[in-house]
């Protein structure tokens, strides 16, 4: 998939979860400043009913106040008391008198009906009652609310939503605010209002309120709601104070609750909404969230593709740059002005490759001219000794001539011995020939010598096959004649010996001269520790490095050859110096 793709499958991912999210939190923030502000407005209603159903309540008392203010209505409910110490007359024109003041007052038609009565069987109401004989069979003891009315000492109570029992209809559903009149059988007034009246006069500005009116603790007053319960009541509104809040009922749904309470006749105004109903009132809430998370995710994804395009122009420039690149442009500069800092270190690196890869270039250039050049010297080379051997020829001839054989055996050597060591074609060579060749350098030193030199080669026949750098051994025999004897004029004794040993072979050079100092020795040492270290940690050619055909350059063509199975050993004997150059087989290294 390419990178363009990726980016923006990616980024459209990410972006509709975060849309998701993004657009679950703003409806569920949403949601709950339209809760906080429906809990608000119903504590506001709440507040107003209450003092709505106060002023009704008030209305009531002014009512019953009225009454009792005037003197003919306190001295007419004194005479219906004690009709029987007054004349008949007297007790009708006190019946008169009550009748009168509560259908001249105007304002006892806002009530359902006002009511004067005692336990005597009087009564006087601004609506025809019950005929008298049902009255008498009133249960006076299941109007609990007269012994409350009597024990609060002439002060209103009300009495909650009953049906009316004074009325001639049935099922008339009716509040009460009943009163007793102060005095030793004087009676009651009770003003009653019914409670669709109730309803009437308390307005909610929402349909989908519920209201319920409590007094006297729990006595339902008013209620038009379908969730309120005893249940709900006990649980969660009984212990709330004044305020509002959301509760949860038992079938999962949320109410948004809302009380006022006020201190005369333990009145309670409680608001209920569900908060479904909210969450429906406001449906388009969720659908332009939605339709605002949809656009936020549009406008994001068109965003990415611009940013990708963006992004991935100057890859694709970058990209062309490089497949367009070959040997014969290489020097041209690709660099361009990138517009993002990291496409630019991209380009610069790019660049840099190829300022390396064309280094290597003309380094391999240089290598190939140095090849060519060493190629040329090699023919060179063969050019030379062929003309040494024509000398040499010519030389031996003359040794004929002159019937001096040491001369021919001279040139002969010398002839093999250059034959030998212009040969380029092979580095390494086998123990015999190098064998062959340190006898060949050694019957020549002994015409210079003559019998001042004596030399002993002894080598198991098994050793011989074994491959050594070329010119190896000649290196320790030079050095013995070059050094060991530099300071004596006696017998020069050279012994080599060549072995197999348990765990390889081994070759030993010993001769009979002045040995070497401890100084020497530690020199040669630390040559071939730094030579070791060097070949282990260089990949070049060593032995151009090192140069020379001496001790050193013999070290590290044969640890180049052998590794760590090589050992090299330089020692004083009894007698002179010692040199061993030993190879452990691989079977053994690995026990090592």
């Amino acid at each position: 998939m390419r990178f363009q793709v990726k980016l923006i499958t990616i980024y459209a991912v990410f972006m509709f979860f975060a849309a998701i999210i993004i657009g679950t939190l703003i409806y569920r923030y949403n949601v709950q400043q339209l809760v906080e502000k429906e809990l608000e407005s119903i504590e506001l209603i709440s507040l107003q009913t209450t003092n709505q159903v106060l002023d009704i309540v008030d209305l009531m008392k002014y009512r019953t106040d009225t009454l009792l203010a005037d003197p003919n209505t306190r001295n007419s409910l004194k005479a219906l008391s004690l009709e029987k110490d007054f004349s008949d007359e007297y007790v009708r024109a006190a019946r008169n008198t009550l009748q009168s003041s509560l259908l001249t007052d105007s304002s006892m038609s806002k009530f359902y009906r006002v009511i004067i009565f005692n336990k005597s069987n009087e009564f006087i109401a601004t609506k025809t009652v019950k005929k008298t004989r049902l009255i008498s069979d009133i249960n006076w003891n299941s109007m609990t609310w007269l012994e409350r009315a009597e024990s609060n000492k002439g002060k209103p109570i009300l009495v909650a939503a009953h049906e009316d029992s004074w009325s001639e209809k049935d099922n008339i559903q009716v509040f009460s605010l009943v009163r007793a009149v102060q005095g030793t059988g004087l009676g009651y007034i009770e003003v009653e209002l019914a409670v669709e009246d109730l309803a009437s006069q308390v307005k909610l500005p929402d349909d989908n309120l519920e209201i319920v009116i409590l007094i006297n603790g729990y006595d339902i007053l008013y209620s038009n709601s379908s969730n309120f319960s005893s249940h709900l009541y006990d649980n969660f509104i009984q212990n709330m104070s004044e305020g509002s809040s959301i509760v949860g009922v038992d079938d999962g749904a949320d109410l948004l609750v809302s009380k006022a309470n006020a201190d005369l006749y333990g009145l309670s105004v409680i608001i209920l909404k569900s908060e479904a109903q909210i969450l429906k009132d406001n449906r388009y809430l969720l659908t332009m969230v939605i339709l605002v998370v949809f656009l936020f995710y549009i406008i994001s994804l068109g965003f990415i593709i611009l940013l990708s395009i963006f992004l991935t122009k100057p890859l694709k420039n970058l990209r062309v740059v490089m497949e367009q690149t070959e040997l014969n442009n290489i020097d041209d500069n690709i660099i361009e002005e990138f517009p993002n800092d990291e496409i630019m270190a991209l380009s610069l690196t790019y660049q840099s490759v190829l300022e390396r890869l064309k280094n290597t270039l003309e380094e391999e250039k240089q290598i190939i001219m140095l090849q060519m050049e060493a190629q040329y010297d090699l023919l060179q080379a063969q050019v030379n000794p062929h003309f040494l051997f024509n000398v040499l020829n010519v030389i031996s001839n003359k040794g004929l001539v002159n019937n001096d054989e040491s001369i021919c055996e001279i040139c002969g050597n010398l002839a093999d011995m250059l034959r030998y060591s212009t040969n380029v074609k092979d580095k390494y060579a086998t123990v015999e020939s190098e064998i062959e060749y340190v006898k060949q350098y050694l019957n020549i030193l002994s015409s210079r010598f003559e019998h001042k030199l004596e030399f002993d080669v002894d080598c198991d026949r098994d050793i011989l096959s074994k491959i050594i750098p070329k010119i190896t051994i000649q290196q320790f025999v030079e050095n013995s004649i070059n050094h060991a004897f530099r300071n004596t004029a006696g017998l020069m004794k050279i012994k080599i010996r060549g072995v197999i040993t348990e765990e390889g072979w081994a070759v030993t050079i010993d001769d009979n001269g002045c040995g070497f100092t401890q100084i020497e020795i530690d020199d040669f040492n630390n040559q071939f520790f730094e030579i070791k270290s060097k070949i282990k940690q260089s990949t070049g050619n060593i032995e151009l490095e090192i140069g020379g055909m001496g001790l050193a350059n013999t070290y590290a063509r044969m640890y180049l050859l052998y590794g760590e199975r090589f050992e090299f050993l330089i020692a004083n004997s009894n007698n002179g110096a010692k040199i061993k150059i030993s190879v452990k087989n691989e079977e053994v290294l690995k026990y090592v």
